[in-house]
């Protein structure tokens, strides 16, 4: 999220997903300067505690910097907002759940 806030457009990611979990998320990265992520291979699963729902993702070292500033943004703007449920909340006002 943070990525495309600065960025815009779309995401695409380039895996072997059975396997090399560990290239797709730090090779590919340094390789291309872009960002990358894994579902995870069956050697990561069983030498880490990455849980079955999680995914690795990677970034360039360089890019750390905007990482961190879009996620402060995000977390004051567009996440704790969305966190809130206000839509959600006012559907069910109208509906009659409150």
């Amino acid at each position: 999220l943070a990525y495309l806030n600065d960025k815009g457009g779309r995401l695409n990611f380039s895996t072997s997903i059975l396997q090399a979990m560990c290239v797709d998320s730090t090779i590919i990265p340094f390789v291309t300067n872009d960002i990358n992520m894994s579902f995870g291979c069956y050697g990561c699963r069983d030498a880490t505690d990455a849980k079955s729902g999680e995914a690795i993702l990677g970034f360039p070292g360089n890019k750390l910097d905007m990482v961190i500033k879009n996620l402060k943004y995000l977390k004051s703007k567009a996440i704790d907002r969305s966190r809130e449920k206000l839509v959600y909340k006012s559907f069910c006002y109208r509906i009659g759940e409150n």
